[in-house]
C-alpha cells in the first residue's frame, strides 16, 4: 500500500478533528506507574475500578489511561495490581495529580506461601497456570469441551488502535508544558489498525497442552454461540465486518459439523439472527434468547427480548414467550431452569433471572454484587462460574449463593471452560490506551484452590 504525504493544509483540519473527540469525552484518568524503589516504570499493571468492568493495563512506559468513567463517587477506588507487588488502592479523592503518578512496592520473595503458627493462610487472590497459547490472539469466538480438547470456531482476529490520539498522549508525556504539530507528528506511528478473522477449527489437546490446526475451514463469523448434540457441532448466529470495516452483516445460516467425518452442512434458516445472544442446548433442542439486531441512526444498538428453539431432530424453529426485557445475556441451563447472568440493555445489569422450562415461569433470582455487561458464564452440576475481569464469581443455585474471588487475570471478553474439576479461560481481548489487542492466551484454575483462597464477598440471593 502507497501513503501519500499529507498536505499541509491539512494538518490543522486533521489535528482538530483528532482532537474533537477527546474534548467531548467523559471523565478520564491517566498517569504511570513505578516501581518504589528503582523508579522504573512497571508494565502490565492491572489498573481497574474496584468492583467494575472499567480497567487497563500499563504499557511498556508504565503508562495507563480510563476513558470514558461512568459518575463515580469520591469515595470509590482505583486499584493497581500486579503479581509480585503489594496491591495499592487510591480513593479518586487523592487523585489530585494530572497524570498521577503511582509508586508499587515489590513484595519479598518468601512472601509468595506466608504461614503463621503453622498454619496455613488463605490466598489472597485464586491462583491459575499459564497453558500452551494459541498462535493468534481471538475474541467473540464459540467454543467447547469435546472429550479431553478444546474446540475453538470463528472469533475475531482484529486489532485496532486510534494512532493521532496516541500520538498526541505521548507527545504530552515527552513535552509536559506544551506539544507543537510538529513534535506530535514525530510521535505519529503507522496505524496498525486491520480486520481479521478465524475461520479453521483449532483444536487444544488438554493433556498434551498442545494446539492444532485442522483443515476444516468455517464461514467468517464473530459473537455467536456453538453446541454440540451427538456427534455434531452446530454454529450459529453471529456477525462478520466487511473488509473497510464499515459494513457489518448479520448471518443467518447454522454451520453442522460432523465430528466424525470432518463434513459441513449448510442451513440457510436461522430467524434468530442477533449477535451476543444466549444459547443453550436442552434435549434434543437448541434455545436461544435476545441479543442485539442492528444499530440505529445515532448508532446505538437495538436488543431483542425474542425466545426461540430450534428442534435438532425435526429441523423446524419455534417461538417461545418473551424475555422479561429486550438485552444482550448469556447465562447457564442448570437441570430444566435457565439461568441469565447480567447483561446489557444500553446499561450493564446486575439481575440473575431464570426460566422454568417444565413450566415456563420467569423469576428473578436476585442480583450480582455488581453490573456484568459481558461476563465469560460456565457451568458444571448445580455450580455456575462467572468471570468477569479480575473476578471470579460462583453461583450455587442448590443454595442459592454467590461467592467471589479476586484473581490476577484482567481480559476482557474471554471463553470460560469447565473439564475434570478445572476452569479454562481462553482468549478474550486487552485494551491498552488507544489499542484494542486480541488475547492468545489460554489459563487454567484449579477449583481446589478455592478452598484455599479467601473469598472477597459473599451472599445469599433472594
Amino acid at each position: 500500500m502507497h501513503h501519500q504525504p499529507l498536505s499541509p493544509q491539512l494538518l490543522p483540519i486533521l489535528l482538530l478533528l483528532a482532537l474533537s473527540p477527546l474534548m467531548g469525552l467523559g471523565q478520564s484518568i491517566d498517569g504511570r506507574v513505578l516501581d518504589m524503589d528503582t523508579k522504573q516504570p512497571l508494565e502490565n499493571v492491572n489498573v481497574y475500578v474496584e468492583n467494575s468492568e472499567i480497567g487497563a493495563a500499563t504499557n511498556t512506559k508504565g503508562v495507563f489511561k480510563l476513558r470514558n468513567l461512568p459518575a463515580i463517587q469520591p469515595s470509590d477506588s482505583l486499584t493497581f495490581s500486579r503479581i509480585g507487588y503489594k496491591t495499592v488502592k487510591i480513593a479518586f479523592l487523592e487523585l489530585t495529580e494530572k497524570p498521577t503518578t503511582v509508586l508499587m512496592q515489590e513484595l519479598p520473595s518468601e512472601l509468595s506461601e506466608v504461614t503463621i503458627e503453622g498454619k496455613n493462610k488463605l490466598n489472597e487472590k485464586l491462583s491459575y497456570h499459564k497453558l500452551s497459547p494459541l498462535k493468534k490472539g481471538v475474541f467473540a469466538f464459540g467454543s467447547i469441551v469435546v472429550n479431553d480438547s478444546i474446540y475453538v470456531i470463528g472469533g475475531s482476529e482484529s486489532f485496532s488502535e486510534d494512532a493521532m490520539r496516541k500520538a498526541m498522549y505521548d507527545a504530552t508525556l515527552k513535552y509536559p508544558y506544551g506539544a507543537s504539530w510538529n513534535q506530535i507528528l514525530n510521535e505519529l506511528e503507522p496505524n496498525g489498525t486491520h480486520t481479521a478473522y478465524n475461520n479453521i477449527l483449532l483444536t487444544y489437546d488438554i493433556q498434551m497442552d498442545e494446539w492444532r490446526t485442522t483443515e476444516t475451514h468455517f464461514e467468517n463469523r464473530e459473537q455467536h454461540q456453538i453446541h454440540k448434540f451427538e456427534e455434531k457441532v452446530f454454529v450459529l448466529g453471529g456477525k462478520r465486518v466487511s473488509n473497510n470495516g464499515k459494513n457489518e452483516y448479520l448471518l443467518n445460516t447454522i454451520e453442522i459439523f460432523d465430528l466424525d467425518s470432518s463434513n459441513i452442512i449448510v442451513d440457510d434458516v436461522n430467524p434468530h439472527q442477533a449477535v451476543d445472544f444466549a444459547s443453550f442446548t436442552y434435549k434434543d433442542n437448541i434455545l436461544v434468547m435476545g441479543g442485539s439486531v442492528k444499530l440505529d441512526k445515532a448508532g446505538k444498538k437495538v436488543f431483542t427480548d425474542k425466545c426461540r428453539f430450534f428442534n435438532i431432530t425435526s429441523g423446524y424453529w419455534y417461538e417461545l414467550e418473551n424475555m422479561t426485557k429486550a438485552k444482550e445475556v448469556d447465562g447457564a441451563l442448570i437441570g430444566d431452569k435457565v439461568y441469565l447472568i447480567g447483561g446489557f440493555d444500553g446499561q450493564a445489569l446486575t439481575e440473575i433471572e431464570s426460566l422454568d422450562l417444565s413450566t415456563g415461569k420467569w423469576e428473578k433470582e436476585g442480583d450480582l454484587f455488581y453490573a456484568m455487561e459481558n461476563p465469560s458464564i460456565t457451568s458444571h452440576g448445580d455450580i455456575i462460574y462467572i468471570y468477569n475481569f479480575g473476578k471470579l464469581t460462583v453461583f450455587n443455585t442448590l443454595e442459592n449463593t454467590l461467592s467471589a474471588y479476586d484473581i490476577d487475570l484482567y481480559l476482557k471478553d474471554p471463553n470460560l471452560l469447565y473439564h475434570k474439576n478445572k476452569l479454562y479461560v481462553l482468549g478474550g481481548y486487552t485494551e491498552e490506551l488507544y489499542s484494542k489487542t486480541p488475547s492468545p492466551g489460554l489459563f487454567a484454575i484449579d477449583l481446589d484452590e478455592m478452598a484455599r483462597t479467601k473469598v472477597r464477598h459473599s451472599k445469599e440471593l433472594n
